[in-house]
């Protein structure tokens, strides 16, 4: 009988080291995901040059501080993203300026809106806006591709609002 004991006894001791180890292997397994998703989170957001377009933590915030990108803008990107912008809401760069400039307060969003376009759709349209400004920045030499990678970061970490409205700026901009 003390045999039957002891075996008992070493059965039930490795049933709760086969729990542990099992409780164990699931902790790591979780705090594994959260790392990720913590890390997909703060990231550029997975923009890439394929198209698809990262949406910021806070859409809606709006740190109200003019956008300091990265590399210093030229005139010639700004009037790449105007065009881009404008072509994307099936108008020309004057008529984006002149709306904007008979609004009380200007905003790229309420042209969005008569366009029948979103905030989050206005939004990753001028994100595609500035892509495409990069990309042309890079190939035609006036930046490296590592300038225009960080000035892609930059664009698809800035809150919806910010974007926005900073690039309605650059219409009113003489």
């Amino acid at each position: 009988m003390a045999k039957n004991g002891i075996e008992v006894h070493v059965a039930l001791r490795r049933v709760r080291w086969g729990r542990r180890s099992l409780l164990f292997a699931c902790i790591i397994v979780v705090g594994g995901v959260l790392v990720w998703q913590v890390a997909a989170h703060t990231g550029n957001g997975g923009a890439s040059r394929s198209g698809n377009v990262a949406t910021p933590l806070s859409p809606l915030a709006d740190d109200s501080g003019p956008l300091t990108p990265p590399v210093p803008l030229a005139a010639t990107y700004d009037e790449i993203v105007k065009e881009q912008v404008a072509q994307g809401l099936h108008l020309t760069v004057a008529q984006v300026t002149a709306q904007l400039q008979a609004e009380p307060t200007p905003d790229l969003r309420e042209i969005g809106k008569q366009q029948g376009l979103a905030q989050d759709q206005l939004y990753r349209l001028v994100l595609r806006a500035l892509q495409t400004a990069d990309a042309r920045m890079a190939t035609s030499g006036s930046w490296t591709q590592r300038q225009a990678d960080a000035e892609e970061q930059y664009w698809s970490q800035q809150a919806q609002l910010s974007l926005i409205r900073g690039v309605a700026g650059w219409f009113l901009q003489h």
